[in-house]
């Protein structure tokens, strides 16, 4: 019987590193508005620079699961932005500051991309974080953890062969399970305990599946959102339409005539971001704008024509889209148009996040 969740195609990140394969799987119609989807990254050759791969920045909120421990951060454009990604070794050295965690009792402190600390609830209602606290560095991180919004991009390596899955959520979707603010897990990887305590435990038994078959796993991943669907809250109305629509224009919508068209300030709207999706709606609308030139990009890769791709997708001007290409991505477009060819990106496709 074919997978039922394999429904999303199945395909090879590039054709220069056939030895990693990255795939997702729909979500079932009552968890749809709520998960974007599941996805599973396996790498069976020795580890080498070959097995890098971009994250970048999507607007969506992930639930991470790495039962070998084998994920390590090599480069974010924060630690090195002149540091062109094609000249980093995959290493397990001073890059696992991201992946470094302390599990105390809530209010806890987390370690962020940049290996500062923060006590939970240190944010103000825009999720700009107010001064570290620094906290002792532990031995070793946990096998499951979530991973909150991103606004820079970073290259994640692999420390030896194996299997990492996730669940991600739309924007606005996780807000439904947490037990806090969006914007308060923002660029922060927390335990899950501290954020899911309601679904860890459930969670968590996925990590005694064999990830050689992905099928159990996401039947198990559905059974526990599931069950703690039946008692949460929906989600908020204002931010999941508001997402709607921006994702619809691809991020070129006016905010304030959003808010207008959907019977709201700008104000309201953006408290609402804050707190449901883990942005400002103006973050998230560039997001939105630069995922556009990746997925133009990756279906005309030698015929890119950067002033048209700057008007296409909504930006002044070239200047513009370099900028805002530099500050997500922490590349100038020429750059990623190399690194394309070498360095395989995670969200390769364009999600549907309406």
């Amino acid at each position: 019987m074919p997978d039922q969740h394999e429904n999303i195609a199945i395909r090879s990140l590039t054709r220069r590193v056939p030895d990693r394969r990255y795939r997702q799987y729909a979500p079932c119609p009552q968890l749809a508005p709520y998960v974007l989807c599941y996805w599973s990254m396996r790498t069976d050759a020795d580890i080498s620079d070959s097995t890098r791969v971009r994250v970048v920045p999507d607007g969506c909120v992930d639930v991470v699961f790495d039962p070998g421990g084998v994920l390590t951060p090599v480069f974010n454009q924060e630690a090195d932005p002149a540091g062109p990604p094609s000249e980093v070794p995959c290493h397990q050295g001073d890059a696992t500051d991201y992946f470094a965690l302390t599990i105390p009792k809530v209010p806890s402190r987390h370690t962020d991309q940049t290996g500062q600390t923060y006590q939970v609830g240190q944010h103000d209602q825009t999720g700009h974080d107010r001064p570290p606290v620094r906290a002792p560095r532990p031995a070793s991180s946990p096998a499951v953890f979530l991973t909150g919004i991103m606004r820079q991009s970073m290259i994640i390596g692999y420390t030896a062969p194996g299997t990492s899955f996730g669940i991600r959520f739309r924007p606005a979707g996780a807000g439904v399970f947490l037990r806090l603010p969006v914007h308060e897990t923002t660029e922060l990887r927390l335990s899950l305990h501290d954020v899911l305590p309601d679904l860890a435990a459930r969670l968590e038994d996925a990590l005694l599946l064999s990830p050689a078959n992905m099928s159990p796993i996401v039947t198990h991943l559905e059974q526990a959102l599931l069950h703690r669907l039946t008692a949460i809250k929906e989600a908020d109305p204002l931010a999941h339409a508001a997402v709607s629509l921006f994702a619809a224009d691809r991020g070129t919508r006016d905010i304030a005539a959003t808010a207008a068209h959907l019977g709201t300030s700008t104000r309201q709207l953006e408290r609402s971001f804050a707190h449901h999706v883990g942005l400002s709606p103006k973050q998230f609308c560039r997001i939105l704008r630069l995922h556009k030139v990746l997925h133009l990009l990756r279906n005309n890769p030698a015929s890119v024509r950067w002033s048209s791709v700057a008007a296409e997708c909504g930006f002044a001007d070239q200047s513009h889209l370099v900028r805002e290409m530099q500050s997500l991505f922490g590349l100038t477009p020429s750059a990623l148009q190399r690194e394309h060819e070498h360095v395989a990106f995670i969200q390769y496709t364009m999600p549907d996040l309406r």
